[in-house]
C-alpha cells in the first residue's frame, strides 16, 4: 500500500462533505481511507454514506469508524496510528475533516517527499482550511 489517508471527524456534516468531496477529487487517490468518528451522530454517517457512494472511483478501499463516546482527536490519532502502524504504508496523511484539498494534493505530497529532502516541510502547499473552520 502506498497511501493512507485517516480524516478524524467531529460534527459539521456540510464540511466534512466538502472535504471528502475534495478527497474524492484529487489526481492520486489514497489507497485507503479510514474516516474516524467521534461520536458526532447520525448526520455524519448519512453524508459519509452519501459521499462515499457518489465518489467518481471507488477503487479504495474504506473504512467507516464510529466511536461510541467522545475521546477527542487525539484518541483517533492513536487509533489511525495503530492502524498505519498495521498496515505499513508508504505514507501516511492523519487529516482533519475540516481541511479541503487541492486536486493534486496527494500527488504533489507525494512527489516532494521523494524528490526532496525537505519534502517533510512543504505539506501546507495542498490545501487550506475550509471556510467555516473560523465560524
Amino acid at each position: 500500500m502506498n497511501i493512507l489517508a485517516a480524516v478524524f471527524i467531529y460534527k459539521r456534516p456540510t464540511v466534512l462533505k466538502h472535504c471528502l468531496d475534495s478527497i474524492f477529487a484529487n489526481t492520486r487517490q489514497p489507497d485507503r481511507l479510514m474516516l474516524i468518528d467521534d461520536d458526532s451522530g447520525p448526520e455524519v454517517g448519512y453524508v459519509v454514506m452519501q459521499a462515499c457512494q457518489e465518489r467518481p472511483s471507488p477503487h479504495a478501499e474504506l473504512d467507516f469508524i464510529t466511536k461510541p463516546v467522545n475521546r477527542g482527536a487525539s484518541d483517533s490519532g492513536r487509533m489511525a496510528l495503530q492502524q498505519a502502524r498495521a498496515l505499513y504504508p508508504k505514507y501516511f496523511f492523519p487529516l482533519e475533516a475540516d481541511y479541503i484539498f487541492r486536486p493534486w494534493a496527494f500527488e504533489t505530497a507525494v512527489d516532494v517527499f521523494e524528490s526532496t529532502p525537505e519534502g517533510k516541510l512543504a505539506l501546507g502547499i495542498v490545501g487550506y482550511d475550509h471556510p467555516f473552520f473560523y465560524n
